[in-house]
């Protein structure tokens, strides 16, 4: 019997420290936990197990329950339903150590009717309890036992506590190691944070400056382009400018040319030029002729002369009244004399005035041939 207790008491002691570990397993690999609708909890497993003598099929049902508009009758009797083989003797309340649990659907869950499952559970219970009376009534145990019984537990609390003991200061390493991996990620994580602030500084100091560099070179694109506007309005005064004298030049050019064209053109230099070398032929034969009739006239008056002196001498030299008379009549020396300068005045002058008008129609024409040849010059050029 004492054996008997202290190995239920062991197997107790095993199971919860397997339990406990178990869960603490569970919940390090599960680390973020699945909510179901309406931030219910979900199980987030498709089976539970294995079953201990702790379980029972209502903590069970409350565990796995995914929506807490489902009774907990209907889950236990979805539970029942589904693994059969886990229960004894066709009872909800007497569950088989050791197996493990399928876990039905929510739709097969709510396809029971709660009022039937509700029956069959307290059916169950009621069959559960009588049973369980019995079974306290055959295990009546004398004080003498007890005593040895109390003994025993003392001894197995005893050793329960060191492994607990044990099992405290290994999880508290663990927890421990766990904590410095935690801290050690927030501080990894505080300085990537703090990495990624000064890279958000350099960031935006970054585009302070490009946005400054955009601003200057904006303002540098409207310099150039208002200097550019302006290098274009004054390239384009001075083509006017040039364009303009080219065009009075041009005009003065045309004018000149039509003016020299114009007095050539005139009908009174054309008549003026057609008649100047018959002027000059005719002055010429003037000349010529005014030379012939000169010499004509000295010829005559030395032969008058020189029959005057021949009469002067044939008559005597008392007749003083006839030749007073025919000297009154005839031409004295002095008279000759002064025809003869008038004559030779007279040739002379007429000599200058045909040499004037040679040396005057000599000029014109040279002028005229001047102004040919300037004109002719003006429209080579």
């Amino acid at each position: 019997m004492h054996r008997l207790l202290r190995l239920c008491l062991w197997q107790v002691i095993f199971i919860s420290i397997t339990t406990y570990s178990v869960s603490l397993f569970a919940f390090e690999e599960e680390g973020i936990r699945i909510r179901g609708p309406k931030a219910t909890d979900m199980f987030p497993y498709d089976q539970y197990g294995p079953i201990t003598s702790k379980d029972t099929l209502w903590n069970i049902a409350l565990k796995v329950r995914p929506d807490p508009t489902l009774s907990v009758y209907q889950v236990m009797q979805a539970l029942y339903q589904k693994n059969p083989q886990a229960f004894k003797e066709n009872n909800l309340n007497h569950l088989n150590n050791g197996q493990y649990l399928k876990l039905p659907s929510v739709r097969e869950m709510r396809a029971i009717n709660p009022l039937e499952a509700k029956s069959k559970s307290t059916s169950d219970d009621k069959i559960w309890q009588k049973k369980v009376a019995k079974t306290v009534k055959k295990k009546i145990v004398p004080p003498s036992e007890l005593a040895i019984k109390k003994e025993d537990l003392d001894a197995t609390k005893k050793e329960i506590n060191a492994q607990l003991e044990e099992i405290n200061s290994k999880q508290t390493v663990r927890l421990e190691t766990i904590q410095n991996d935690v801290l050690d990620s927030i501080d990894g994580l505080q300085a990537i944070l703090k990495e990624n602030a000064v890279v958000d500084e350099k960031i935006s100091t970054v585009n302070q400056q490009l946005n400054v560099f955009k601003e200057a070179s904006t303002i540098e694109d409207e310099k150039q382009n208002a200097q550019l506007a302006l290098i274009m309005s004054l390239q384009q005064e001075l083509l006017k400018m040039a364009e303009a004298s080219e065009q009075a030049l041009l005009l003065e050019k045309q004018k000149a040319e039509l003016e020299n064209e114009g007095i050539t053109s005139q009908l009174w230099f054309q008549i003026l030029m057609s008649t100047l070398p018959a002027f000059f032929v005719l002055s010429l034969l003037f000349w010529f002729l005014r030379r012939q009739k000169g010499g004509e006239t000295e010829a005559v008056a030395k032969p008058k002369k020189s029959k005057a002196v021949a009469e002067e001498k044939a008559k005597p030299a008392d007749t003083t009244e006839e030749p007073l008379a025919a000297l009154d009549n005839e031409p004295s020396l002095d008279d000759e004399l002064s025809l003869d300068d008038e004559l030779s005045l007279d040739d002379e002058l007429s000599m200058d005035l045909g040499e004037d008008e040679l040396n005057l129609d000599d000029s014109l024409f040279a002028d005229d041939a001047d102004d040919g040849l300037g004109s002719l010059d003006d429209e080579d050029d």
